[in-house]
């Protein structure tokens, strides 16, 4: 995956769009930002930091994939395989948040990087608020440039570990 600069000028055009460059944009202005809310998810879905979910133990007998799985037995979902399961997303290694146009909420809903169900993180709504608001700001605010002394590697450094984390790169910013 490289960065893509040009889904760093559609979010600015649709943040223009609706802040005209007069304001920051805010929390009310997510149901106008389509293209920035498509951005999120699809980092969410090749980013996530979470590459497994919380063990849990299964509490009868079950067969799972034609295997029988004792009572007891601790079992995780791999929260990476989920997210880039070629049933649901097409080309599912590359970065497309357009893919959400084209799909709509059905897809949406196969991005669960927060997990699911009464488990799921408690800080979600917070984390997904921040993220929305960061990456808005941002994007308006400086132009995103890479360092020539230092391409960027947007591979993960640990891609197979319970966390994902992603590898040290420069980046230049210059404030609009």
């Amino acid at each position: 995956m490289k960065f893509d600069f040009q889904v760093v000028a559609k979010i600015r055009n649709e943040i223009n769009s609706i802040t005209n460059g007069n304001r920051h944009i805010s929390l009310t202005d997510k149901k106008d930002t389509p293209y920035l809310n498509w951005t999120v998810l699809e980092i969410q879905r090749l980013a996530s930091i979470l590459n497994m979910n919380i063990w849990r133990k299964n509490e009868k007998n079950c067969v799972i994939g034609g295997h029988h799985v004792p009572a007891g037995t601790p079992i995780a979902a791999e929260m990476s395989l989920i997210m880039s399961d070629d049933k649901y997303f097409d080309n599912p290694t590359e970065f497309d948040p357009d893919r959400y146009s084209r799909a709509g909420k059905s897809l949406e809903q196969q991005v669960i990087p927060f997990g699911l169900g009464k488990r799921a993180c408690m800080g979600e709504s917070l984390a997904k608020a921040e993220i929305y608001l960061v990456l808005a700001n941002m994007v308006s605010r400086y132009d995103f440039s890479e360092d020539p002394s230092a391409p960027i590697d947007m591979t993960t450094s640990t891609p197979d570990g319970v966390m994902r984390r992603p590898k040290t790169y420069k980046m230049i910013l210059s404030m609009i």
